[in-house]
């Protein structure tokens, strides 16, 4: 009797155990990701190399390797078997990837136009079937009156003296009017506003106008406008520089803050010139060119887009113990973590704040001895292209 009973009682407590071990050990939130062109494990094994002249890359369902070198003008796609399906010579910068559903890649491309004499660079943003061919694509250039009317004069920034930052050696011009570093499909999310629709794309021109979009799908209107150049923080007005601007799942905007600048932190630029220190152009640093302003600090911010009220923040203390000004990444994971990177370290945090997780760029700088800073990010809970390519099992 004791046996029979032992026969039925047994897999039920089996049962219990194992839901009592799988409520208190927590999900993991993403299982794999990306370090520039390099994937790992969470647990940091290294399970692929792109090719080692790629800069940015995006990772496709079916083996296939996105790869661009905005330096050298080099964009290609990479078939399963590290076929070259096709390239193009062209700048893709900052951001390329796949759409959601992996019909389509998305591509930040750079383009020069000449105005009054100049030989200036501006920004692009095109969705691509797979085979590089352009189905819809909004460029600055040619929605200059449109920009305007919105309140971004880009036309002012022609007539400024001297020169403005060109980070792409692969051209030759010496000013810019966009600098693009923002481009994302939008998801479903809980934002009632219109613009904010499932298949509509966000993008920020960055640069001096610090125009932050959201074009419809087709990439033909601007259906919403934010300025990006100024925001309160502490209660207190700031200039700032942002990267990776996008619509999170609750309809809000996640931001890397990468530069918060305190207007009034200034000097004289004479003072500067004496110790050769060299600045960027700004709105403010050319309208009134006696004063230049100090990077102090970078944040994470998640902000209601209409109104600027930030809801969520993740800062250092002290502040200046986080201040990456260049090449700045966050996502949404979910169970309300975040994913991102400070300088050679990537980051999953939660709401709170508190590291869940860390992994620092194994790859060292031959100048300084000092890992390598970051370039690009990115979390996968699944990856597709490893089981494509068989190198996990499916």
């Amino acid at each position: 009797m004791l046996r029979k009973y032992l026969y039925v009682i047994t897999p039920v407590i089996l049962i219990l155990i194992g839901l009592i071990v799988n409520i208190s050990s927590p999900k993991k939130s993403f299982n794999f990701f990306k370090l520039d062109c390099s994937l790992f494990s969470r647990d940091g094994e290294l399970l692929y190399k792109a090719n080692p002249e790629a800069v940015f890359c995006a990772f496709a369902n079916d083996g296939s390797v996105l790869i661009s070198n905005p330096m050298t003008g080099l964009l290609s796609l990479i078939g399963p078997n590290d076929q070259t399906l096709w390239k193009s010579t062209e700048v893709a910068h900052h951001k390329i990837d796949f759409t959601p559903d992996q019909k389509n890649i998305l591509i930040m491309s750079s383009e020069v136009i000449s105005q009054k004499g100049l030989r200036l660079r501006s920004d692009c943003f095109s969705v691509r079937d797979l085979n590089n061919k352009k189905i819809h694509e909004w460029c600055a250039s040619k929605n200059l009156k449109v920009l305007g009317d919105l309140g971004f004069d880009m036309t002012a920034l022609w007539d400024i003296e001297g020169e403005n930052n060109n980070q792409y050696f692969a051209e030759n011009v010496k000013k810019e009017i966009t600098h693009a570093n923002s481009f994302y499909q939008i998801t479903e999310n809980s934002n009632t506003h219109p613009a904010f629709r499932a298949g509509n794309y966000i993008v920020h021109l960055f640069g001096e106008s610090r125009a932050l979009l959201i074009l419809d799908k087709n990439l033909e209107k601007v259906l919403w406008h934010l300025d990006m150049s100024e925001f309160v923080i502490d209660h207190k007005l700031r200039d700032i520089d942002t990267h990776a601007l996008q619509v999170t799942s609750r309809g809000t905007i996640l931001a890397y803050f990468s530069d918060i600048i305190d207007k009034d932190t200034t000097a004289s630029i004479y003072f500067n010139s004496l110790l050769n220190i060299k600045y960027p152009i700004t709105r403010e640093r050319y309208i009134n060119k006696n004063l230049i302003m100090y990077s102090e600090h970078s944040r994470l911010i998640e902000f209601n887009p209409l109104n600027k009220e930030i809801i969520w923040q993740y800062q250092r203390h002290p502040l200046k113990s986080f201040l990456s000004t260049t090449f700045g990444w966050v996502y949404e994971l979910s169970q309300n973590s975040f994913f991102f990177n400070d300088q050679a370290t990537i980051y999953e945090i939660n709401y709170n704040g508190d590291v869940l997780w860390s992994f620092t760029n194994p790859v060292i700088n031959n100048s300084t001895g000092k890992p390598l800073k970051i370039i690009d990010i990115k979390a996968f809970k699944e990856l597709d292209f490893l089981k494509a390519r068989k190198m996990i099992n499916p």
